[in-house]
Formats: structure tokens, C-alpha cells, sequence
């Protein structure tokens, strides 16, 4: 009797537990007492499980013993920093697949991408705000919640497909049925190879759109960050125009009232350096800013098409600056479309890393031509390099998800999936390619020019 009052007490004490850390476990790393003091409270109350640790090896300890939902990490730590204890992490099959957010003031391009190379799947700039992490942290659980369910999907679906399996064996050692049960058999048999076909079919359209979804994520996440550092870097450029402007006309105002000339223009000519580079600052900033926002937010509008590509290509500089081809874009300045540009600059992007990292040889020159033209209420976008080419086997499987020539040396295979789905899907058009080995590749799509 005492034994049974026992066990319901711990019975009652492990629902409790449970119900107060509902939402999961959140580990956080970080070597600032401060900053794991404050995130701390931030999550206190909410449903959590908090577990902190100052260094990353202590992480790594923790991690294998707790296995958290999520792991929010700072970047610079003593012993080993934030990415390589990312790495680590990665590479232990009972802690691959938790998911990682760094918290860094690391915001420059090199340290995000290589946040994203270790496994991380986003990043929160410092100084923190505390709503986006506590935003941030729910969506990457529920991601990771939808992650977990279509796995279990998955296992379900392959009991049955184990179960078809089995009765197939059944009906095969049935010999001495009579013909009608034989014929029965038979097709029962076609049945179970249909009901197998669609089954893959299904699991494969499921690993897909989970793929979509975390590459979605990703983009989004980067899109913002890159519009919220443009708004911050043009006031400052804005302030630096206007006094450089200023410094302009003092020069000109003393060079009238009749001071030493050799000075005055000197100083004329330096403010015309300042303003005119400031000038040009902000106009990669509003291009980058626009782009990211249309990228993030998906919002159908009125665009240029020759001018929102141009803007495009601008924000692919850091990427397109380290090889030696050319892209050329002809496209009449006049061309509009009232369409979704956040897409629209997906697939170029995608088709000019695509191009860039896959249809040329190590230290050639290439050219690449994107030509637009319209007729009949549609936009018809070429886009063509000029590259190695590929085979007619290479191109029926183009556009199949995870289908990739690099596997094992980046490549996903959901590149030139996405850029099918974009153009089929959101924007209700069409796409098709033509390559022969050595002669090149060739995109053309259509779309409708008002959705």
C-alpha cells in the first residue's frame, strides 16, 4: 500500500515537471554572466527548461547529458568559440540535429555565412532584443515540431509499406488457391507496387518541403538582417552628404570673399570626393535594402524589370566579384511588371550561383547574357552562359529535388528546385532549359506580366 502511495506522488511531482517546462529546453551559451543573466529572465515564466553554460566544451558536456530543443550561442567565448563548438556538435549523431542560433555583434558577411556553413540555422545580432529572440526561439520549435511530426509520418508510412510487404509474401505462397484467387493475387500485387510508388512519392515531397521551409527561413532571416543594417548605415551616410555638401559651400563662399585660393580648392575638391562617394554609398545601401525587404516579406508590387535586375546583380557583388565573368543584361529600361520581385530576385540569384559555381571550369572567363523582352501580356526572361553545358540525362533531372553534380561539395540539390517551384507556383509561369555538353546552358522563362 505504501509503495503504491509512492509511486503515485512521483507520478504527480513528473506531470508538475512536466507541465511547467511544456514548451521544451533552451540551452544558452554565452561567457557574459550579464547576457545569460538577462536571458534567463527573459524566458523565466514561459514555459521553458533553462540550462547556461560559459565555454563551449561545457556546452558540448551539458548537451550530450540534457539534449535541449535549441541552443542559443554566443560566438566569441574563451577556449573554443562559437562555431567550432557548432562543428562539434554537428558532427556527434546524438546532437546533429538540435538546432543552433548564434548571438553575435559579428554582423559583416563572411561571419554570418560561416555561422550557416558550421550548421547554425540563424542568427540575433547584439544588442539583443529580447522580443525577436523570445519570436525567434518559437518558430525555429515549431519548425523543428513539424520536423518531428513528418518523421513520424514517415515511420508510419513505412509500417504499412512493410505490412504490404508481408502480405505479399502471403499471397505469393498461396499456390493451391484456385484461378480466381490466383487472379485476385495478381492484383493485389499491382495494387501494393502503386500503393509502394506513391509512398516514396509522398516521402520524397515531404523531405522537400521541409527543406523549402528551413532554406525559406534562412533567407528570410538574412533578408531581414541585411534591411535592418541598411536603415541603421544610411542615417549616418545621409548626415556624412549633407556635411560634406555643407563644407562645399563654405569652400565656394570664402573663395568669392577672396582667401587663399590653393587651399580653398583643395578643400573643394575633397568635399566633391566625399560627397559624391557618399552619394553613391547610399544608393547601395537603398538597393540592398529594397532587395532584402522584397526577399523577406513576399509582397506583390509595380517594378522596372531592367532596374530591380540591375539592383539584384548589385547585391550579388560580394559573390560575382570573386570570378572572372561577365553579365550582361539587356533589357528595354521601359519593361514593368506588377508581379512578386522578392521571386523574381530568388531565381536570378539562384540561376547566377547556379551558373557561376556549376557551368565552368576553375579560373575561366565566362559570359553570361540575361535577355527580357515582353509580348502578349508575358515576360520572357533568357538567361544564358556560356559555360560547359550538360548532358541530356543531367538535364531531365534538373529541376528534381536534391538532384546535384556537387554532392559532397556543397551542393543541396534544392537550388534549381526552388527556382521551378517559384516560377510554376507563385509566379504561374513556365520554365524550361536547353544544354549540349561545351555549348553552354540556356534558361527560358515566361511569366504573366500582371498576377
Amino acid at each position: 500500500m505504501v509503495l503504491d502511495i509512492n509511486e503515485q506522488e512521483q507520478e504527480k511531482k513528473e506531470t508538475q515537471v512536466n507541465e511547467q517546462y511544456k514548451n521544451g529546453t533552451i540551452m544558452i551559451v554565452d561567457d557574459d554572466h550579464e547576457n545569460l543573466k538577462m536571458l534567463s529572465l527573459c524566458f523565466k515564466g514561459f514555459g521553458y527548461r533553462l540550462l547556461v553554460a560559459q565555454d563551449g566544451k561545457s556546452a558540448i558536456k551539458k548537451v550530450r547529458l540534457a539534449r535541449p530543443n535549441i541552443i542559443l550561442m554566443d560566438v566569441v567565448m574563451p577556449g573554443i568559440d562559437g562555431f567550432e563548438t557548432c562543428k562539434r556538435l554537428k558532427k556527434n549523431e546524438l546532437t546533429k540535429d538540435i538546432p543552433v542560433i548564434f548571438m553575435t555583434s559579428l554582423n559583416d558577411t563572411d561571419s554570418i555565412l560561416k555561422g550557416f556553413e558550421v550548421g547554425a540555422i540563424d542568427y540575433v545580432s547584439k544588442p539583443f532584443n529580447f522580443e525577436e529572440i523570445k519570436i525567434r526561439v518559437s518558430n525555429h520549435l515549431k519548425l523543428q515540431e513539424q520536423a518531428n511530426i513528418i518523421f513520424e509520418k514517415a515511420q508510419e508510412f513505412e509500417g504499412y509499406n512493410e505490412e504490404l510487404i508481408a502480405l505479399n509474401e502471403e499471397l505469393e505462397t498461396g499456390n493451391e488457391e484456385l484461378f480466381r484467387e490466383i487472379e485476385e493475387r495478381k492484383k493485389a500485387e499491382s495494387s501494393l507496387a502503386a500503393a509502394n510508388e506513391e509512398l516514396h512519392k509522398t516521402m520524397h515531397e515531404l523531405e522537400a518541403m521541409q527543406g523549402f521551409l528551413v532554406q525559406s527561413e534562412k533567407m528570410a532571416a538574412l533578408g531581414n538582417l541585411v534591411a535592418g543594417l541598411a536603415h541603421e548605415i544610411n542615417t549616418p551616410i545621409g548626415v556624412a552628404v549633407t556635411a560634406a555638401s555643407h563644407l562645399e559651400e563654405i569652400a565656394a563662399d570664402a573663395a568669392k570673399a577672396g582667401q587663399d585660393t590653393l587651399e580653398l580648392e583643395t578643400i573643394s575638391e575633397v568635399s566633391r570626393i566625399i560627397y559624391t562617394n557618399m552619394l553613391k554609398a547610399g544608393k547601395l545601401i537603398r538597393n540592398f535594402k529594397l532587395v532584402s525587404i522584397d526577399q523577406s516579406e513576399e509582397e506583390k508590387r509595380n517594378f522596372y524589370l531592367k532596374e530591380y535586375i540591375d539592383e539584384v546583380l548589385l547585391t550579388l557583388k560580394p559573390f560575382t566579384k570573386k570570378y572572372n565573368h561577365v553579365i550582361d543584361v539587356e533589357c528595354d529600361e521601359s519593361l514593368k511588371m506588377n508581379s512578386y520581385p522578392g521571386a523574381i530576385a530568388q531565381i536570378i540569384t539562384n540561376l547566377v550561383y547556379n551558373s557561376y559555381l556549376h557551368g565552368y571550369e576553375i579560373d575561366s572567363k565566362g559570359l553570361v547574357k540575361i535577355v527580357v523582352t515582353q509580348s502578349d501580356g508575358h515576360t520572357i526572361i533568357n538567361f544564358q552562359d556560356n559555360g560547359t553545358g550538360m548532358t541530356d540525362q543531367v538535364v531531365t533531372k534538373l529541376f528534381d529535388p536534391f538532384f546535384t553534380t556537387k554532392r559532397g561539395k556543397g551542393g543541396s540539390g534544392l537550388g534549381m528546385y526552388i527556382v521551378y517551384n517559384l516560377v510554376n507556383a507563385q509566379l504561374q509561369g513556365t520554365i524550361s532549359c536547353e544544354s549540349h555538353l561545351d555549348e553552354g546552358t540556356l534558361f527560358i522563362i515566361e511569366l504573366p506580366n500582371n498576377l
